[in-house]
């Protein structure tokens, strides 16, 4: 078990990007919790994600205590379903077996989204369900693919034959698109404050003498200064490509 739990620390400590990598982990994961006999009420949004990626279809009692547990009218069920339940319970695991919390926290947003790519379309099923009991489950991806900031949806079938879908805010991002962002949010400003800067040089002409030399002065200052910001983005920016060529080619 020690070579187990050294492989899962390994596999834990890499960057999140592909399927496999999910599927490993969350198996690792089962078998350690089966065989440690944790009481299942303890980890029992965990272990049941765990056997999710691992089926077709699931309809075994463990997806069937889940699907009673559903409830898109109030906050816990809400919570559940949008993985938040998961993300505690899949870190409180972690801390316990001494284990890299990463997947949890800066490799959440990749995590989560291969997580969600692997479920797709993989229903829970209770097939004894009757009237407002949820009878089948899963998320839905409507174009072929899931919004990674934006929504998506789960879609659950009751006893009764109604439907109802919800869609679920998956909000965060990976440090990567994170960076991307910032670096657009200063390009922004650096437009709009090179304006100004324009403005200030012209008022600089107006001005002579020591006014007029130090205002050239902290003008050149302001410029020297955002142009620093830009090269720093475009390094940056270079760099986060180099990743992104590396990591494409480790998976393909």
């Amino acid at each position: 078990m020690n070579q187990k739990l050294n492989n899962l620390t390994k596999e834990l400590k890499s960057l999140i990007r592909s399927e496999k990598q999910v599927i490993y982990i969350l198996s690792e994961i089962r078998k350690k919790l089966e065989l440690d006999q944790i009481p299942s009420k303890r980890y029992s949004t965990l272990y049941m994600y765990c056997c999710w990626v691992l089926h077709t279809k699931l309809d075994r009692k463990d997806a069937i205590d889940f699907l009673k547990t559903i409830n898109f009218d109030n906050t816990e069920g809400i919570a559940k379903i949008a993985l938040e339940t998961f993300r505690e319970e899949l870190q409180s695991f972690l801390i316990e077996n001494n284990l890299p919390e990463e997947i949890t926290k800066d490799e959440w947003f990749q995590f989560r989204k291969y997580f969600l790519y692997i479920i797709s379309e993989i229903p829970l099923v209770n097939k004894k369900a009757t009237g407002l009991e949820v009878a089948e489950f899963c998320l839905v991806v409507p174009f072929g693919e899931i919004a990674e900031n934006n929504r998506f949806l789960y879609k659950a079938t009751y006893g009764n034959g109604e439907v109802r879908e919800m869609g679920i805010l998956v909000g965060d991002y990976d440090r990567m698109t994170k960076r991307e962002l910032d670096r657009e949010d200063r390009k922004f400003w650096r437009r709009r404050n090179m304006k100004i800067l324009g403005r200030r040089i012209e008022h600089a002409k107006t001005l002579k003498g020591e006014q007029g030399e130090k205002f050239k002065e902290e003008t050149e200052k302001i410029y020297q200064r955002m142009k620093r910001e830009e090269q720093n983005d475009e390094r940056e920016d270079q760099d986060d490509m180099m990743i992104n060529l590396v990591l494409g080619g480790l998976n393909n």
